[in-house]
């Protein structure tokens, strides 16, 4: 949430994110927060019956860490925050709620370890999952774990299950929604509907593959919600019609756990891309057992979040923890590298750090050649750039009066010019050097570039000055000051 300024006493106060506290589950100023919902009944007097009758009622009880104990957060503790804002307002909609949302907690539990509660995880996967290696395991667990210390961090991950077969994906989506907090499995919602629910309850998505036609209508939202959803400050913007004409826009939270089937090109492109880990999922063989019941370990990954929250939330923002990785890569795992540095801490035995890196090799692999194919445009500026410096800078600076080929001297101007189809066959020479050109989707992807209905436009955003007509053709035009100022830059 973005800073907000209220007058209090005509004093103005700045209010960030901090003073808001949102409870299923949350962590603000350094402490961890749950919320446990239970419908009682107390006998109430009732003075029109002038008796006593029994009346439902919801009772909300939030935990807390403290002191190396869970405790119960006084009203007084709650009345710091400028809102509390509680997720769950009435019986009516917690029993409305647990026909949507999955894995509320019921209770919290003070002798829980990260190690055990990982290990738990790991066991109740492999007895409903198969996958390629232990190494996955390890990977999937370590995202559901920390998929409940997601109000800790500011960037996590989402997973992209690459799986063909429809029994084979959904034997996998089951469990992750079985296990993540307060889960919606999702086939074909409108995105709104999606929103509504990450906005207002924080829910996390498990997103099966969309229906055909359905995806034509919204894949593109679902794409939009990916790409400004992977962060903390994401925040979708949606504007409404009112009575009388009147327009009003809301933004809306958007950040959660999202685990999702690699479908229709979602994750061709390096923006979502980039803040996915992904597992590959083969054929099934197991019994997936769907009335499999989990309330228990729900509760004691909930209160894992409870104990170990400001433990995690202490590594993640240390400047000195290398995650082993950087830029994008260090954003999009640094979260699951600090889960599994605490669980090896407690037990060395499991090594999940080192299963951990060894399952993200796959994700790079996949991600790379996207991220060269995302830079690949700039990538050919730069040749273009460096072939103009490289095939005129003797002319320039006097050190040669005969202009190289496939270069022209106009005589009515002092520039020189060169057809954009030798520029090309100049630039198609440079670009298509080095390893990565061996994969076929970056090849493809220069290809495309180089054609003349993309080149000419790409030359265009970069040298609007410089492209030109001559002769119903496209020529690339510089003067000698055009040469010197790219070189000053290079």
């Amino acid at each position: 949430m973005s800073d907000q300024s209220v007058e209090i006493s005509r004093t103005r106060v700045t209010l960030s994110d901090n003073d808001f506290l949102y409870t299923f589950h949350d962590f603000k100023k350094g402490k961890p927060y749950i919320a446990v919902y239970r419908a009682v009944t107390r006998k109430v007097y009732d003075k029109h019956l002038k008796t006593y009758v029994e009346k439902t009622a919801l009772e909300e009880t939030v935990f807390t860490y403290n002191n190396g104990r869970i405790e119960r957060v006084s009203d007084e503790e709650l009345w710091k925050f400028v809102l509390t804002e509680s997720l769950v307002k009435s019986v009516e909609e917690l029993n409305d709620l647990s026909k949507i949302l999955k894995n509320v907690p019921t209770s919290v539990k003070e002798d829980v370890s990260l190690s055990d509660v990982y290990r738990k995880v790991v066991d109740s996967l492999k007895k409903r999952v198969s996958l390629q290696s232990e190494a996955d395991y390890t990977l999937v667990a370590l995202w559901l774990v920390g998929s409940y210390f997601f109000p800790v961090f500011d960037y996590f991950p989402y997973l992209s299950v690459q799986s063909l077969g429809e029994k084979d994906r959904a034997q996998f989506l089951h469990p992750l929604r079985d296990l993540l907090p307060r889960a919606v499995y999702v086939k074909n919602y409108p995105p709104s509907l999606l929103l509504t629910l990450v906005s207002s309850y924080k829910a996390s998505l498990v997103i099966d593959k969309l229906d055909e036609m359905f995806a034509r209508k919204y894949l593109d939202k679902v794409v939009l919600l990916l790409t400004l959803c992977d962060n903390r400050w994401g925040v979708v913007i949606r504007e409404k019609e009112g009575k009388g004409g009147r327009r009003t826009i809301s933004g809306f939270k958007c950040f959660s756990p999202k685990a999702f089937v690699d479908q229709y090109d979602i994750t061709s492109k390096y923006d979502i891309a980039s803040r996915t880990v992904f597992v590959k999922v083969p054929p099934q063989d197991r019994n997936p057992d769907h009335a499999i019941e989990n309330q228990s370990l729900i509760d004691e990954l909930y209160s894992v979040f409870l104990r170990y929250a400001s433990e995690v939330d202490r590594l993640y923002r240390d400047p000195d923890f290398d995650s082993g990785f950087t830029g994008r890569y260090d954003q999009t795992f640094r979260p699951l590298v600090v889960i599994a540095k605490l669980i090896d801490k407690e037990d060395s035995t499991l090594q999940a750090e080192g299963k951990l890196r060894s399952a993200l090799r796959y994700t790079i692999d996949l991600v790379e050649p996207l991220k060269v194919e995302e830079e690949l445009p700039e990538k050919i500026i730069d040749s273009v750039k460096v072939y103009i410096i490289e095939s005129l800078k003797d002319v320039v600076m006097g050190l040669s009066t005969e202009v190289p080929r496939p270069w022209h001297v106009s005589r009515r101007s002092n520039v020189i010019y060169i057809y954009v189809k030798d520029l090309r066959n100049e630039v198609k020479a440079r670009v298509t050097q080095g390893d990565s050109m061996h994969d076929p989707r970056v090849a493809n992807r220069v290809a495309k570039l180089l054609e003349p209905k993309k080149f000419v436009p790409l030359l265009r955003i970069y040298f609007p000055q410089n492209v030109k007509i001559h002769r119903n053709r496209s020529v690339f035009v510089v003067t000698p000051q055009d040469v010197k100022n790219l070189m000053s830059k290079t």
